[in-house]
């Protein structure tokens, strides 16, 4: 069989938008000016690059301009994204033939040893979990000093994304992405996998409404000696969906912290809001281990009772006046009528 192509070498500016017309992708090579169509991009013939979309025949001279980038087997293309914890490419697997998506850690991590083998060690665990709501993990590993993570690239948005966009989301598509949250986080439950940092942000949503989780195993590497609460003065692990017990002791956490953090999630996607308003990280915190969030009918009137009761429930500063488990939120959400 023929060798797979190699993607195009990443340049500093942000990944360019492919041009659509009538919802179709139209992919125009910069280099040739040759149309293109979303089924070429996936089969390799043509590749979306910080200068724009380029043709298998164009990539060598678009290629020289830069010199190639690759982590261990994966040659990376246009940078998807960047947070508190790394930078996210599309990449190309030219030992599978596959597209990626690798997260190479900042360098905050690498040059603190005791975390960073703390951080492969935890990550790992996503290599276990399969599921369709969760992300797949190909692979975990370090590449000339920086931890990365390989894993498979979905073609979505995160819902924090969506949030700052519409802050007010259609209560039947946030119940449905609710649904499968629970789905995804039991099926890890059922690992042993505890995911310790569900927000908006770790949940990616496709076109057609199908959602993944991402990142189960890093809140746990984050939460050891306090690194969650910041590294290199941002804030790492959002703790605005961590449950009182993660604020408290790390080493107490169990699965019902990760109900909490769907509770606020689903809290959050509802009312458009967080659930506690702060000025600080430290009001903050003291907010979730004090203090009651404001009803989430006053911010939302008209909402369904039941809706209103699983929200309250799965926020409960005690674990264990919460859902029990993933899938019992998940039926009860089953019972709302939207």
């Amino acid at each position: 069989a023929a060798a797979p192509p190699s993607p195009p070498t990443p340049a500093p500016a942000a990944t360019a938008e492919a041009p659509t017309q009538e919802g179709i992708e139209i992919l125009k090579c910069v280099e040739c000016g040759e149309i293109y169509w979303a089924e070429d991009r996936q089969q390799g013939r043509v590749f979306i690059t910080s200068w724009g979309p380029v043709c298998q025949a164009c990539l060598p001279s678009v290629q020289q301009e830069r010199e190639a980038i690759r982590i261990g087997s994966y040659r990376l293309a246009g940078k998807l994204g960047e947070g508190g914890m790394g930078i996210v490419y599309e990449a190309w697997d030219e030992a599978r033939g596959r597209r990626a998506a690798v997260k190479v850690l900042h360098a905050a991590f690498a040059e603190r040893k005791p975390l960073r083998d703390r951080f492969l060690q935890e990550a790992a665990v996503g290599v276990r979990l399969s599921h369709p709501n969760v992300i797949e993990v190909y692979e975990v590993g370090e590449y000339s000093g920086a931890p990365f993570i390989a894993m498979e690239l979905f073609e979505g948005k995160n819902l924090g994304h969506r949030l700052q966009h519409t802050p007010r989301l259609p209560l039947r598509s946030v119940l449905a992405w609710t649904k499968q949250a629970a789905e995804g986080l039991a099926h890890a439950h059922s690992a042993g996998v505890i995911h310790r940092d569900v927000k908006p942000g770790n949940l990616l949503v496709s076109d057609n409404d199908r959602l993944k989780i991402l990142d189960f195993g890093l809140g746990r590497a984050l939460d050891h000696e306090g690194t969650r609460l910041t590294l290199s003065g941002e804030l790492i692990g959002t703790i605005a969906y961590a449950s009182p017990e993660q604020l408290e002791s790390a080493k107490t956490v169990d699965t019902r912290a990760d109900i909490y953090g769907l509770g606020a999630t689903l809290y959050h996607l509802v009312a458009g809001e967080l659930p506690f308003q702060h000025d600080s990280q430290y009001s903050l915190m003291d907010r979730i281990l004090t203090r009651e969030p404001a009803p989430l009918d006053t911010l939302r009137p008209n909402l369904p009772p039941r809706l209103v009761e699983c929200v309250g429930r799965a926020m409960k500063k005690d674990p264990r006046q919460r859902f029990q488990s993933a899938l019992e939120m998940k039926e009860e959400l089953s019972r709302v009528i939207v």
